[in-house]
């Protein structure tokens, strides 16, 4: 859900893109009886709509952004050039036939826009992300990307500094007391917080797949996400023997048909641990067949690790 202070940008850049559109086509009288009409047409307002819009496509993450950037970049930089001459010549000139005031009025747009534009082209994704949406960036990137493509977008933005490090702990510990509060809603949003600040962290990762699994509402959605937590998780390290064993969960919901990979998974979770090694429902479905062939595999969902 987007907050209400990013519902309110898009409406004022939507609105501002429509009042330069109109401010660059406009029509005065003129002639001697004032009954003829003139067209003017503002190149510096079609500039600033189209900043606008621009914005609006960061915002939103439609498709092109990137290319709207970059064009209106260059635009405002011509608009940029004109505004600091216009400027300078103002300031040279002994005697000045309008005032300051006025000169200020005629370059709020450029005012506006420079302030802006520059933070909205070179912010980092996450950090404008996490500005104008209400979710994390690395949660964002998880629901949007495969699971490898996610983490190379995730690591190339991720905060370095050792305040970044002692938020996402606050977050953890504060996701941990949430859960015991049964507040499971809030308790994944501070999970989010905290792996956004730290997506290293192979013990908040794997807490966050638990919490999809075991305490919300269960789908196929939902494990896929669970089940990449749990791949992640296993990623950060190799010895997580939780994370294989409830991986072998997921992909077992997921997937009733081909039984391998979940027996692979709770095979490596008896080696690492031996609570696993002991559990006789393990032992059971190790027993069965590899597939099983009396499964329709219409609906099957091909997970991102598998050959």
């Amino acid at each position: 859900m987007i907050p209400f202070h990013g519902v309110f940008l898009v409406l004022v850049f939507d609105g501002l893109a429509v009042v330069y559109f109109m401010m660059a086509f406009t029509s005065e009288k003129t002639g001697a009886n004032l009954k003829g009409r003139s067209l003017n047409f503002d190149i510096s307002s079609i500039i600033y709509a189209v900043c606008s819009i621009a914005i609006l496509y960061r915002m939103q993450y439609w498709e092109g952004w990137t290319g709207w950037i970059n064009v209106t970049g260059f635009l405002f930089s011509i608009v940029s050039v004109l505004a600091i001459f216009s400027i300078y010549f103002f300031f040279r000139l002994p005697e000045r036939k309008t005032s300051f005031k006025t000169l200020l009025r005629a370059h709020m747009s450029w005012i506006y826009f420079v302030l802006l534009f520059p933070l909205v082209a070179l912010t980092n994704p996450r950090t404008f992300h996490n500005i104008f949406n209400g979710t994390t960036y690395e949660s964002y990137i998880r629901a949007r990307y495969p699971l490898d493509e996610g983490t190379e977008m995730v690591n190339r933005y991720k905060p370095a500094t050792e305040n970044s490090r002692t938020c996402a702990d606050e977050y953890f510990q504060s996701a941990l007391q949430s859960e015991k509060n049964e507040d499971y809603t809030k308790a994944l949003g501070q999970y989010d917080e905290s792996i956004d600040l730290n997506p290293d962290n192979a013990q908040a990762i794997y807490n966050r797949g638990l919490l999809k699994l075991t305490k919300l509402e269960i789908d196929r959605e939902t494990a896929l996400s669970a089940y990449n937590d749990f791949t992640r998780a296993i990623q950060l390290d190799s010895t997580f023997a939780a994370a294989y064993y409830h991986r072998a969960v997921v992909h077992n919901y997921l997937s009733k048909k081909d039984r391998l990979p979940a027996q692979n998974d709770y095979r490596k979770a008896r080696s690492l641990d031996t609570f696993y090694y002991n559990d006789d429902n393990i032992k059971a479905f190790l027993e069965l067949p590899a597939i099983d062939s009396s499964v329709d595999t219409t609906n099957y969902v091909k997970l991102d690790d598998e050959e």
